[in-house]
């Protein structure tokens, strides 16, 4: 089984999440994304030799080739062979090893478990089990070899870098038996195919990766997105948008609860380090719920749930020891609230009242701040306030008495706290002397 570039193969052949290797968590069933020589700090591979776990050195290119060569076996498991990639033509055992093509289902254990031979892969078969026997050797290889069948050091890839495990000081052009690279990318770029890849023969076990531009996850908390990608064979994979996406990345937007998009459905996509048409849902406004608990509007009965964008503009008591409610408001986006100017007015002073001195509450029936009755509230600090220049309160009879609440932190929609509607269309003798409601305490 081969996985999509950003998934992280188990040795035994399951894709899981590309962040999986070396995170501390097992996510593979045969634990590979924790054993993998990629988690060690420390190569194993010195000048050509595989170091067994016993301390015997092997050649470098007999480790995870499907016969066991160190004495105690260890260059033929998971932890040997977990970040091992085979070329299309060869078979993977299922510890990660891979051994000669056609190798499944021969009759002869080509693997050193024998997962060429399972019964999961071939069945049950009646031809006998054998085991390969191939002759090793366990001096210095030779250093003299065709030229062709080595393996030469490609060039860094753009914005990004590798290193040669086992062979620090290697440099790009260099010649060497069997390299194994692992590729990083400079801060903003990510890797679209895996981080590590092997050379036997001449031969790269995949193409050398590029170093992508990455798009930070969208700030949108409208709506929630899964991400997916079109590879070359118009196969497409499709996963919970991650905090950093390739270049090339789609995301396509669900809208979360109390929100909703009646337009065409469009896919944001990841361009030059930047998402582009990022679809932004809207909030449900002026909705209201079932009754409930009972309160007073005006001397009407009013329910809970009736007035989900009212809102309590609360005032700090002179002692600074409670807020006590003073105004109301109506909620018109997650952060702000449309209220009047006069009650944040100093006549005296011809000014604002500091902004530190005023809090608001929305989802509340009872009037007292810390009314613990109040089940659905939320309370925010309010951070600015706005109001027209053409404001002096009394002094021209409360002209524009009109103010632009900020709070400190958004309000979250639910059941019982949604925005008001705003209708910004001309025809106002349509809306004007008809009934209304209006919340007050």
């Amino acid at each position: 089984m081969r996985c999509p570039s950003n998934l992280f193969r188990c040795a035994y052949g399951a894709c899981v999440s590309g962040n999986a290797p070396c995170n501390g968590r097992v996510d593979c069933a045969d634990a590979s994304d924790e054993l993998s020589p990629i988690c060690r700090t420390n190569s194993d591979e010195i000048n050509g030799q595989y170091k067994c776990i016993n301390g015997q050195l092997i050649p470098a290119e007999n480790r995870c080739d499907g016969t066991p060569d160190c004495n105690d076996g260890s260059d033929e498991t998971v932890r040997s062979c977990a970040a091992m990639s085979c070329l299309p033509y060869l078979f993977q055992c299922a510890y990660g090893a891979c051994a000669e093509q056609g190798a499944e289902c021969n009759g002869i254990n080509d693997c050193a478990d024998g997962s060429d031979e399972s019964i999961e892969l071939c069945g049950n078969q009646t031809i006998p089990h054998t085991t390969k026997s191939t002759p090793r050797t366990t001096t210095q290889p030779t250093t003299v070899t065709n030229i062709n069948s080595k393996c030469k050091l490609p060039d860094y890839p753009q914005h990004g870098t590798y290193d040669v495990i086992g062979s620090p000081n290697a440099v790009p052009g260099q010649i060497l038996n069997t390299p194994t690279l692992k590729f990083t990318c400079n801060t903003g770029y990510g890797l679209d195919d895996p981080s590590n890849i092997y050379c036997s023969d001449g031969i790269w076990s995949a193409a050398i990766p590029r170093c992508l531009r990455q798009c930070k996850d969208i700030d949108n908390p409208t709506a929630s997105y899964e991400c997916d990608m079109v590879y070359g064979n118009n196969t497409k994979s499709s996963w919970p948008c991650r905090e950093y996406e390739l270049e090339g990345t789609r995301a396509a937007a669900t809208c979360k609860p109390h929100y909703y998009w009646n337009g065409a459905k469009i896919k944001a996509h990841c361009v030059d380090g930047k998402w582009e048409n990022v679809m932004k849902c809207l909030p449900n406004c002026g909705t209201v719920v079932d009754k409930s608990t009972e309160l007073v509007i005006g001397g009407k009965v009013a329910v809970r749930g009736e007035l989900t964008w009212h809102a309590g503009i609360y005032k700090l008591s002179p002692d600074a020891r409670q807020y006590d409610q003073i105004c109301g408001g109506s909620l018109i986006k997650r952060s702000t609230i449309v209220s009047a100017a006069h009650c944040f007015y100093d006549d005296n002073n011809e000014a604002l009242h500091p902004a530190k001195n005023f809090a608001a509450a929305l989802g509340k029936i009872y009037r007292s701040w810390g009314d613990t009755r109040d089940k659905d509230a939320q309370k925010r600090y309010v951070k600015n306030i706005h109001i027209p220049e053409t404001y002096k309160g009394r002094e021209n009879n409360h002209q524009d008495d009109i103010a632009l609440v900020i709070v400190d932190k958004p309000f979250t929609y639910t059941t019982y706290i949604r925005p008001v509607c705003l209708d910004f269309k001309l025809d106002f003798e349509m809306g004007q002397l008809q009934p209304g409601n209006m919340g007050k305490w």
